[in-house]
């Protein structure tokens, strides 16, 4: 069985994303911290990461897998959609997540995301109503 527990700042991220608290969002980083998703340019500060989850509060995640590798935290799941309050889960998104923490494994310093941005685009269109 795969182990799903998080770590401490994934763990707040996930609950704040879900509920669309981009403050609390970012309260979970280091000053300087980066989120870069795919192979975008990263996002660097707090107010840039904040900036960045506009969609927070419509997708919810699923974690599947999680384990850690000294300070480096590796998440795999599947993101969903939200509908009228519901998972879309006719349309799951798989993601991998690859978090550096810092503090003690209380901040998250560098984080990549990665997600199938065609998925993510077929995710939208499904939460239109």
């Amino acid at each position: 069985m795969a182990n799903t527990e998080v770590a401490a700042p994934i763990a707040t991220y996930i609950e704040a994303y879900h509920v669309g608290d981009r403050d609390k969002i970012a309260s979970v980083f280091t000053d300087d911290a980066s989120v870069t998703f795919n192979n975008m340019a990263p996002q660097v500060g707090l107010q840039a990461i904040k900036d960045s989850h506009v969609q927070a509060g419509r997708f919810r995640y699923v974690v599947d897998r999680s384990y850690s590798i000294g300070n480096v935290s590796v998440v795999e799941g599947q993101m969903y959609g939200v509908k009228n309050g519901e998972m879309v889960e006719s349309v799951p998104i798989a993601f991998g997540w690859v978090a550096e923490l810092a503090d003690g494994g209380q901040k998250i310093k560098d984080w990549r995301k990665y997600y199938d941005g065609n998925r993510v685009a077929k995710a939208m269109e499904a939460m239109k109503d």
